[in-house]
């Protein structure tokens, strides 16, 4: 991540300023946790009189915080000053500073659906369900092959079998991965129950692990797609996008 500040303070003298002779600008900070403490010292020499030829010097702390939006790596963080332009007018000094953050941002990853809900729920990220309109065709379908399933044994046998499965722990019938698989049943009910159990248990969740990743201003799909090693399509599949932009969170599947 890098991003770009304006920081704007007035400093005040115990005299009017004639003239700033001379002028420099320290940038000394803390990084925290979730945020970077630090302070602009800004110090120099100035004339309280056009006429005069003694100098005075003058020293101001400045403090300034910025608090990070995402999780940062350790030891990535750095404060890189930009620009420094300063007015006088009677009395004060008014300085502008823009500065720069950046830090490498720290994927999450997740192991386990709680741990993604929980990660969705703090970063109110929205889930488009793709795969509405093909949960809507199994359930329109779904009395006839109920229907079907006491008429044959062999898929009598596939019923048992699911059942078995899904109280073992080993399927979960509502992910969209069974979904397709439990259609690729219907579509075989005459096939031999053990083929089309083999063809169910291929069909199980292929995703493990989901990163939920933002997208900076110098991503592409193919990059992302590249740095994932995942197509394109299966992007996406999981999100709802027509173009990609800056800050944007992806939800990124993986089968490792």
């Amino acid at each position: 991540m890098k991003e770009t500040i304006r920081f704007k303070d007035t400093c005040e003298f115990k005299t009017n300023i004639a003239e700033i002779t001379s002028i420099s600008l320290e940038c000394i900070y803390e990084i925290e946790e979730e945020t970077i403490d630090g302070t602009f010292l800004v110090e120099g020499n100035y004339r309280t009189h056009e006429l005069s030829i003694n100098q005075e010097p003058f020293s101001f702390k400045l403090p300034f915080e910025y608090r990070f939006l995402n999780r940062i790596k350790e030891n990535t963080e750095k404060v890189n000053v930009l620009d420094f332009t300063y007015s006088t007018s009677g009395n004060t000094l008014e300085v502008e500073i823009e500065y720069e953050v950046e830090g490498e941002e720290v994927e999450e990853e997740f192991t386990t659906q709680e741990d993604f809900d929980r990660f969705l729920t703090e970063h109110e990220v929205e889930i488009v369900d793709l795969n509405e309109e093909e949960i809507e065709e199994v359930e329109e379908v779904e009395p006839e092959i109920i229907s079907d399933l006491e008429e044959t044994d062999e898929v009598a046998a596939i019923e048992e079998t699911l059942k078995s499965e899904e109280e073992r722990g080993d399927i979960t019938i509502n992910t969209s991965a069974n979904i397709g698989a439990f259609k690729e049943a219907e579509a075989h009910v005459g096939e031999d129950a053990n083929t089309v159990i083999d063809k169910l248990e291929k069909r199980e969740d292929e995703y493990i692990t989901y990163h939920v990743y933002v997208v900076s201003e110098y991503d592409t799909l193919e990059s992302i797609s590249s740095k994932f090693k995942i197509e394109k399509e299966i992007i996406k599949n999981y999100n709802s996008f027509d173009n990609l932009n800056p800050g944007m969170k992806l939800i990124i599947p993986s089968n490792e």
